[in-house]
């Protein structure tokens, strides 16, 4: 395990750090969506009795949520041809900082989107700035879906072709371990904020700011083909590959 974290390519890490911070925002969203356009914008509850006003506030949130799922969606389906064209034209920092961007952005505006004590319903004003909110999402889903395992397979297959599917399996932890951190952190967090699932999301929100300044910071860049293999791993010229385990020969 040691050798494989140590022979992972820099770029690996680079992208892997970023990807991170992106799911840290991610989860929130995934988590707390629904229950936020149900409290935070219809003003319901759902711990409320079947029947009562709150809870039918609160189930309407609910349809409104997956009505803003399904845009989240749409926008993704339409964003994703988008994205080459936009790599090329702007370059990999740009495009995928852009998406960092929108998620921070998003996930800041469910703090500041709500309801006002004693409304009937929310406003159309309201409903829209949520579905908006939402459907933006669709524009990070779509990016963080396609630019971070293209730089991670370019950068695997230029250095370490054999051992692609090694690496990709590695990759996936920068999306489980936030779900864990989440998972287990926001109880603690809601309990100090009284129940307000709009501050999750907004701490959400900085870990993709932070993402976003990461992507520049640690040069993540998709056509930039100055890679280097990390000093600390370096496969011997001889490399010698043994049929039926595959094992390289590598020196430290």
């Amino acid at each position: 395990m040691r050798a494989t974290l140590l022979g992972a390519p820099r770029p690996f890490w680079r992208v892997f750090a970023v990807q991170l911070f992106t799911w840290f925002g991610f989860f929130t969203l995934f988590v707390f969506v629904n229950t936020w356009v149900g409290r935070n914008i219809y003003l319901g509850s759902s711990s409320a009795p079947e029947g009562s006003e709150s809870r039918r506030l609160f189930e309407a949130g609910v349809r409104l949520g997956g009505l803003g799922n399904c845009l989240t969606a749409f926008v993704t389906v339409v964003y994703s041809p988008m994205i080459t064209s936009l790599l090329e034209r702007y370059g990999t920092m740009r495009t995928y900082a852009f998406s960092q961007v929108v998620e921070a952005l998003c996930l800041f505006a469910a703090y500041f989107i709500r309801g006002t004590p004693g409304q009937a319903g929310p406003s159309v004003w309201l409903k829209t700035a949520t579905l908006v909110t939402m459907g933006a999402f669709g524009v990070v889903w779509a990016t963080t879906m396609a630019v971070p395992w293209a730089l991670v397979g370019a950068a695997l297959n230029r250095r370490y072709p054999g051992r692609i599917g090694l690496f990709t399996t590695l990759f996936n932890v920068s999306q489980s371990f936030p779900q864990l951190f989440v998972s287990l952190g926001s109880p603690w967090v809601l309990a100090k904020v009284g129940g307000d699932v709009s501050v999750v999301m907004a701490i959400g929100g900085a870990f993709a700011l932070v993402g976003g300044g990461l992507i520049f910071a640690l040069r993540v860049d998709l056509f930039d083909d100055d890679v280097e293999r990390p000093a600390v791993f370096e496969l011997d010229d001889t490399v010698r590959e043994e049929e039926g385990d595959g094992r390289h020969a590598a020196t430290f």
